[in-house]
């Protein structure tokens, strides 16, 4: 039954929304509203900004509806239009008004230099004409605002307190200081962080001699190399000055014994201070100068102490490029990061879950009735996966790995032979996992099914089956979690797990080894030829990258950000072959198979993964092509005929001449196949994309390749 502030009609516009008609309990705000969305329309969610719109229009029609939009939807459904089509012309009406709210935040920033966030809005609201009580005009503000602030090529940037600021307008008058190292000096080499931190926000950094350098070191400090003698030979004591002038940053150089102004000590304290973060977190140096000439534009006019010392004045610590007031200002930042993460993956509900699990874990000294505890927490195996993430770490922490193998002893043996020992198994199964002790991860994995059928456990089951070369076992693990025929891995198992003929125990075994099969495979069943098994070795590596989890999560996520674009939503392209491609190659992640899957591979898969895993992307030319056969391929910059490569989809996708870019690799045979995404390389780019393939950033090569045509 609908509420007394319910519209009486609310049945026919949660099926206009909707497409159905949702319990009370599954659609009482926002969040709920956008998986009943995209659970009518999956395909919406390919952007971002449209679906903060398609929830804003939900509003309209669940809540208070100021702008009559319910009257229009049911003047164009009268009139025949379908409903999905309504409010597909509701959203691109409404399109225009991000660009104009991004716009307009832009020139009012630009315009004063410095504006609190809620002059902000009230200037927009009355910019753009915005009625405050609309769900809309929240929806365009927020994206406007991360738009800001995320825009890699914005001016504009957000500080401690909340305001938003014009960099460029707040450097003008600025000079920084800071020590210059010997080994910066002889290197020709500058540390920005902390000190210049803040000049390194701009989308471009020069000096009158030429552009700058910049790389992110193994610390996470932004550093600039220059031309030779772009760094001023600095005096006995003396100390590096940074300004910004017509032609970029100008350098100079000041006596050492510079001021901590107490003045300008206690801004910088409250800039720290006064964040809006509660409790306070650690703030980069360009956040703390920016916040301090915020406040005072004139505040570093003249060359004073570099930022450290001020901060230390302040009694402010730093880690790296950061400044915090204690140890809890980082625990603080760890505990809203996690928090983050486990949002980006969980329910709230889950996320409750999870966040209890960890208290208890964390808190020191768990008694068995603690773990039985967390146990209970973990039968959800979603919560499961993302409370072992957080406890293992992202990579390389082996004490991490040790303590949370410890933790998983610890839960095996406080579950005992109950419901909860499922749980158990599953997550010290993760841990070992993580330790490279894959024989026990498999025999916790069988404890678990043994106490209750979990998908979670199927499909890892299935992973480490199919790793083995037993297919018929993998596909049954997988159907018993639940995948069909839709999902690949069981469309690739399925052509493999057809029985094949047994050898006679004293028969030549089917491995070629050339020993009795009693004495070589005899628990392995026959496997086809390797060249038949390559595209379910190219399987087992999707899967690996797919449950790895771990740093391998973290890549894909990155590059499905990268790929998505701005407004785009990096879940949608999740699946794209592109993405898997990079992450394996450039991301490294082909060789850790290898390295981490390969004693469960046969040994001839082992050696031929080896070998793909050795060969980089490279640019080819097509010098011939044999229809039904493949296409000759030469390196560019290499001699001779080139190579045949069996590949009969790139063979229909060219014409002899053109470029394109991939990876040739063995194909277990004697001969030669592509491996991954083959994509078309236009003439005149082949240096520019040499270039990105050279460097091996994986961002970088996606970017570059998301935009050329896949070939195959």
């Amino acid at each position: 039954m609908a509420s007394p502030e319910s519209p009486p009609d609310l049945d026919d516009r949660l099926r206009f929304l909707f497409g159905k008609l949702p319990a009370a309990a599954d659609r009482v705000g926002p969040e709920q509203w956008t998986y009943l969305l995209l659970d009518d329309r999956p395909e919406i969610g390919d952007s971002i900004s449209g679906m903060m719109l398609r929830v804003g229009i939900a509003a309209r029609l669940l809540r208070a509806d100021p702008t009559g939009t319910w009257a229009e939807v049911q003047r164009r459904l009268a009139a025949g239009t379908e409903r999905h089509a309504v409010m597909d012309e509701l959203v691109a009406e409404l399109t225009p008004l991000f660009d104009a709210a991004y716009d307009a935040c832009v020139e009012l920033v630009q315009a004063q230099g410095v504006i609190a966030g809620a002059d902000l809005e009230r200037a927009l609201h009355e910019r753009l004409a915005l009625d405050p009580t609309d769900p809309i005009t929240d929806a365009v503000l927020r994206d406007a605002l991360e738009r800001l602030l995320l825009d890699p090529h914005s001016d504009v940037a957000g500080v401690p307190s909340g305001a938003l600021v014009h960099v460029p307008t707040l450097l003008g008058g600025c000079v920084l200081t800071h020590h210059l190292s010997d080994v910066e000096a002889a290197e020709g080499r500058l540390v920005f962080d902390p000190d210049l931190a803040v000049f390194g926000v701009a989308e471009e950094l020069r000096t009158a001699a030429g552009p700058l350098a910049a790389e992110v070191d193994e610390a996470g400090l932004l550093q600039c190399t220059g031309p030779a003698g772009w760094l001023p030979q600095l005096g006995a004591g003396e100390v590096l000055t940074v300004r910004t002038g017509d032609g970029g940053l100008e350098l100079g150089t000041a006596p050492g014994d510079l001021p901590a102004p107490p003045e300008l000590v206690s801004a910088l304290r409250a800039v720290y201070d006064g964040q809006i973060a509660d409790p306070p977190l650690p703030l980069t140096g360009d956040l703390l100068t920016l916040g301090v000439l915020a406040a005072d534009p004139a505040a570093f006019a003249q060359p004073v102490a570099p930022l450290a010392e001020l901060a230390a004045a302040a009694g402010l610590q730093q880690r790296g490029r950061e400044f915090g007031h204690s140890d809890d200002a980082w625990t603080a930042a760890e505990q809203l990061a996690q928090s983050n993460r486990l949002a980006a993956r969980l329910d709230d509900h889950q996320v409750a879950r999870a966040e209890a699990a960890l208290d208890l874990v964390a808190a020191g000294a768990p008694t068995d009735n603690d773990l039985r505890t967390v146990l209970g927490l973990l039968d959800d195996a979603d919560v499961l996966l993302a409370v072992a993430d957080e406890l293992l770490g992202s990579d390389g922490d082996a004490e991490q790995v040790a303590a949370a193998v410890a933790l998983g002893d610890r839960f095996v043996s406080a579950a005992g032979s109950s419901a909860r020992s499922a749980a158990a198994h599953a997550f010290a199964s993760l841990a070992v996992e993580r330790a490279g002790r894959l024989d026990d991860a498999e025999s916790h994995l069988r404890a678990a099914a043994a106490v209750s059928q979990w998908w979670l456990v199927d499909e890892r089951l299935a992973w480490y089956a199919s790793d083995r070369g037993r297919a018929a076992e993998a596909l049954g693990y997988l159907q018993d979690a639940g995948l069909t025929e839709a999902h690949q891995p069981v469309e690739v198992l399925t052509r493999y797990a057809v029985p094949v003929a047994v050898p006679g125990r004293n028969d030549p075994c089917w491995c070629g080894s050339g020993r009795k099969f009693k004495q070589c495979h005899r628990d392995q069943p026959p496997l086809p030829p390797l060249a038949e098994r390559v595209p379910w070795l190219e399987q087992k590596t999707f899967m690996y990258l797919d449950l790895r989890s771990g740093a391998a999560d973290v890549l894909v996520d990155g590059l499905a950000d990268v790929l998505a674009g701005g407004d785009g939503d990096p879940e949608s392209v999740l699946d794209d072959p592109l993405l898997a491609d990079v992450a394996l190659v450039e991301g490294g992640w082909l060789a850790r198979f290898v390295e981490e899957r390969g004693p469960l591979l046969p040994q001839d898969e082992a050696v031929l993964a080896a070998a793909w895993a050795a060969t980089s992307r490279k640019i080819y030319e097509i010098v011939g092509i044999g229809y039904g056969t493949g296409v000759t391929v030469r390196e560019i910059g290499a001699d001779g005929d080139g190579v045949r490569v069996a590949d009969q989809d790139v063979a229909k996708a060219v014409t002899a001449g053109e470029l394109v870019s991939g990876r040739v690799v063995a194909d277990g045979a004697g001969g030669l196949r592509f491996s991954g995404v083959v994509t078309a390389v236009p003439r005149g780019r082949e240096d520019e994309l040499r270039e990105v393939l050279d460097a091996g950033d994986p961002y970088a090569v996606l970017d570059w390749l998301a935009e050329a045509e896949y070939l195959g």
